[in-house]
């Protein structure tokens, strides 16, 4: 087979190069920076140094080193449980063994923590984004030119908050997501177009290690029966050739509960339960989503940090007219996922932008895509929206410049705040004074309120 040097697959090996690029050059791994193992992605990798190095896989002795993890007592003290479940160390655990096997002959403690780990999560999350950008190209490549496909390409990695979660933040879901989402649209196609049991498993898998690090993702099985129809009123139509097919629904199903088996021994280890809701005091506010602020407010809106989604979103429009396949499934998916996102307690997700919007890019290409492809059938028209994604694509990059020097706070940004700075990389003298903390504790009542500044 001869390699074929596409412009989208140029683009596409670029982008894996500037991610690793700016990984060393940012050099997040060392101590005197924060590192790639902490905050969240502490808790989901500490599944894998207890039960591979210190053999204590549920967290029995967890006591005697109660940083290494969020872990919590289960009601009546019976036993412990994380937060997080462990759909990540799934996708870390190749890379960890690799890590582990090397850190001895690099000088480094087989300890499971140290910059050879750190090194194997930004591998682990490096080769998932490789993954996720070979099958969005594939997808995308099905219906669009190789120069919209290759723009489009780099608008999603370089023109969205999802750069800093690749060199800033390795090791968190989104990336990783990302990349299961576009493998799993991917076969959706394939599936509707030659059902078989084989890809029906697929599915599966893919649907339920998406759903297993972060339920929400569920969602993305919609397309299951959206995927393909013409008119809303085909929808009945659509769901019966899934149920016509039993077999393929065991086999679906059947994947989704071999993913979902780790997790459910270890509840059952550890809580007694096969089903535990370990986010405890967490939840969702569903009759008071935050949908403007979600959206547009200074606190991480994600159209605010993100605004290149707004060409996706009025891309919507020209799936109508010319891929009306992916029409429905769009218009559908995307405000019952809108709404479900926001209305988590914690609606701007702690980070630089709406990062759990970040999961559903490659839904969002088709349509960011769709537009590109409408504006560049005329020469004039076509300049106008490549330079406005250009310039909006500039604008992320500085704003993730702004986020590196600690200008955009991850959860206390205001209005005055995000103005001060606006443009510049200097942080304004004031700005910890312009910064409005919300209450943690009311808002896990679903009464969002500011802490009282002192």
């Amino acid at each position: 087979m001869v390699f074929s040097a596409t412009p989208a697959r140029i683009v596409n090996w670029l982008l894996l190069a500037t991610v690793m690029f700016l990984f060393f050059r940012v050099e997040i791994y060392q101590e005197k920076h924060k590192h790639v193992i902490t905050f969240d992605v502490y808790e989901y990798y500490s599944y894998l140094p207890r039960t591979f190095i210190e053999k204590d896989p549920t967290f029995a002795h967890w006591d005697e080193n109660p940083s290494q993890a969020w872990i919590h007592r289960t009601e009546g003290g019976t036993g412990v449980s994380l937060k997080m479940s462990v759909g990540m160390a799934l996708l870390y655990l190749p890379f960890f063994w690799v890590a582990h096997a090397l850190a001895p002959a690099f000088g480094y403690p087989a300890t499971g923590f140290g910059i050879p780990y750190e090194f194997g999560i930004f591998f682990s999350m490096w080769a998932w984004l490789g993954i996720g950008l070979y099958y969005l190209r594939r997808l995308l490549e099905r219906y669009f030119s190789a120069g919209v496909t290759a723009l489009t390409l780099i608008l999603v990695v370089a023109g969205t908050n999802m750069d800093w979660y690749l060199f800033m933040r390795p090791g968190m879901t989104h990336p990783y997501t990302f990349a299961l989402s576009a493998a799993f649209l991917w076969h959706v196609i394939r599936y509707a177009e030659e059902p078989s049991g084989r890809r029906a498993v697929a599915l599966g898998l893919l649907l339920g290690i998406i759903s297993l690090i972060r339920p929400t993702n569920i969602l993305l099985g919609l397309f299951l029966p959206l995927y393909g129809m013409q008119h809303w009123r085909e929808l009945p139509a659509q769901v019966g050739r899934w149920l016509a097919q039993p077999g393929h629904i065991v086999r679906l199903l059947g994947g989704i509960a071999l993913v979902w088996l780790p997790q459910w021994l270890f509840w059952r280890a550890t809580t007694g339960q096969w089903l535990y809701y370990s986010y405890q005091d967490e939840g969702f506010f569903f009759a008071n989503p935050q949908l403007w602020e979600g959206l547009f407010g200074y606190r991480n809106g994600w159209l605010l940090y993100t605004p290149v989604m707004l060409l996706a979103i009025a891309g919507i429009a020209v799936l109508w007219w010319r891929w009306r396949a992916w029409f429905w499934p769009v218009l559908l998916f995307l405000p019952v996922f809108t709404y479900v996102a926001l209305s988590w307690w914690c609606w701007w997700y702690v980070g630089y932008g709406n990062r759990a919007f970040i999961d559903i890019y490659a839904v969002l290409a088709f349509p960011l895509a769709a537009l590109l492809t409408w504006a560049w059938e005329k020469r004039g028209r076509g300049a106008v929206m490549t330079g406005l994604a250009l310039l909006l694509l500039a604008h992320n990059v500085f704003q993730t410049l702004q986020a590196k020097n600690n200008m955009i706070h991850t959860s206390a940004m205001s209005k005055e705040a995000y103005w001060a700075g606006f443009l510049s990389l200097e942080k304004p003298k004031t700005y910890w004074k312009m910064l409005e903390f919300p209450d943690m504790k009311n808002a896990k009542q679903g009464i969002y309120t500011i802490k009282p500044k002192p």
